[in-house]
């Protein structure tokens, strides 16, 4: 009977989850491309169980400390498996692919996973522990595999619409680099705090809490990722998304000095106003669980729901830390702004002067908005040859930035309906660099502070 509930309860979490996360899509999406992608998770976890079971047993000591079982025995294999099969699947991509469809489709090789995992964990271990276990891995590697194909599909848009050949450089190969490390690392540490957890014992209360970052993290992705065109568009412009970024933020710019010079500009908030009913209901539903058997086990510790339980921490997290956090998850499903910051930085333009040096060509001088990692928009009608080389120096009013080399990739020189001026992507990012846009960061966010405080006065 408890390997029942332990299979029914965790193959319903796999359930919710993609009801849940299916909410991000306005198309319905392929039945076949849903299942592959199901599927291809499925085979990461037999492949996975394979080399837990059969390979580090064999070649490694068991009786090794907690926190290398932990962060090697479970999280570093699952999360490189996982990342190789996510990699592979997201580079056989369709010419329409979306990074929004990317990070669902790592969802769905997630909960594949966690599935083949809690079957494994029913059938092979007893115990609640096990039973809560297989409650929370399911949305974890859901959490994880999103967050994980974020990155990949980003990397994947970054890497695929440059002209072949133009432009390559160290610092571009350093960038996908880095951003597929990233892919790997911040699911592979959460998965390793997750693990440690259960196996240290005393700390399996702070499981949900892990859950929680997980799932705020990737909704601030997936609300990203709803920014951002999908390949053949970006292919047809003859754009990639970081370029994508910085004209995104320029079109905002430009529309804010359309629209509000003379009138103030409702701030950003960080709350949305959308009450869902039935993610509502069930979030309610989930905390009221969750206060219920609180307050039994504070008035009643002895109840006969508590006798099967014997543990204290797995009493605490399976009757009221999961279903408060469930409850939260629900209630904080589309409220919440998770844009909240980049729309503050954007809320008012804060310009920089532009000092351009072109091989031949005399020091041009130009106006930006905003300064991104990957580049800056150039307001300028002054005509560029795509791909060109330039030197710039970006001057405000906090410093003076260092000289930069960069290209031209794309420009509008007199389509209105379009932001105006030129895409320049930076070819190296020293640390002097960083270091100045940092500053500049600080600087804008201190004036946004004095303006939107001067303006309650």
């Amino acid at each position: 009977m408890e390997t029942l509930i332990k299979i029914a309860s965790s193959l319903g979490v796999v359930a919710i989850f993609f009801v849940f996360y299916f909410r991000n899509f306005v198309f319905r999406r392929s039945a076949v491309l849903q299942t592959a992608a199901f599927f291809w998770g499925v085979l990461s976890a037999a492949v996975t169980l394979i080399v837990q079971l059969y390979g580090l047993e064999r070649f490694l000591p068991t009786d090794r400390p907690t926190l290398s079982r932990a962060l090697i025995d479970a999280a570093l294999i699952e999360e490189l498996i996982r990342f190789l099969f996510i990699y592979f699947y997201l580079r056989r991509s369709r010419p329409t692919f979306t990074i929004v469809e990317g990070v669902f489709d790592g969802i769905l090789v997630g909960l594949g996973f966690a599935v083949v995992e809690n079957f494994h964990y029913s059938l092979n271990y007893n115990g609640f522990v096990i039973l809560l276990r297989s409650l929370t891995s399911a949305p974890l590697h859901a959490f994880l595999s999103g967050i994980m194909a974020f990155f990949i599909s980003y990397a994947h848009l970054r890497s695929t619409t440059y002209p072949d050949g133009a432009n390559r450089s160290g610092f571009r190969s350093a960038r996908i680099w880095y951003l597929h490390g990233t892919a790997f690392l911040i699911p592979w540490c959460l998965h390793a705090a997750y693990d440690a957890a259960f196996l240290l014992g005393s700390f399996t209360v702070i499981t949900p809490l892990i859950l929680i970052s997980a799932f705020i993290f990737l909704e601030n992705l997936f609300y990203r990722a709803r920014l951002y065109f999908g390949k053949n568009v970006l292919n047809m412009i003859g754009i990639d998304v970081e370029d994508l970024e910085v004209f995104l933020c320029q079109q905002e710019y430009e529309k804010w000095l359309e629209e509000n010079q003379d009138e103030e500009r409702p701030r950003p908030s960080l709350f949305l106003n959308q009450w869902s009913p039935i993610t509502t209901a069930l979030g309610c539903l989930a905390l009221l669980i969750a206060a219920a058997m609180g307050a039994l086990m504070y008035f009643q510790p002895d109840a006969g729901i508590f006798q099967s339980l014997p543990d204290r921490q797995v009493q605490i997290s399976l009757l009221i830390v999961f279903p408060a956090t469930v409850g939260f998850m629900l209630l904080a499903a589309d409220k919440i702004n998770y844009l909240y910051l980049r729309d503050v930085l954007l809320s008012v333009p804060m310009a920089l002067t532009v000092e351009v040096e072109r091989l031949g060509q005399p020091k041009m001088v130009a106006i930006a908005m905003d300064l991104l990692p990957s580049g800056i928009f150039i307001s300028d009608q002054e005509k560029f040859q795509k791909n060109e080389r330039v030197l710039i120096r970006l001057r405000g009013e906090h410093a003076v930035s260092p000289q930069v080399p960069g290209h031209i990739r794309w420009s509008n020189r007199f389509n209105a309906q379009l932001p105006v001026g030129h895409i320049l992507r930076f070819d190296s990012r020293s640390p002097a660099l960083f270091l100045y846009r940092l500053r500049y960061q600080t600087w804008k966010l201190g004036r946004l502070r004095h303006l939107f405080g001067s303006s309650g006065d």
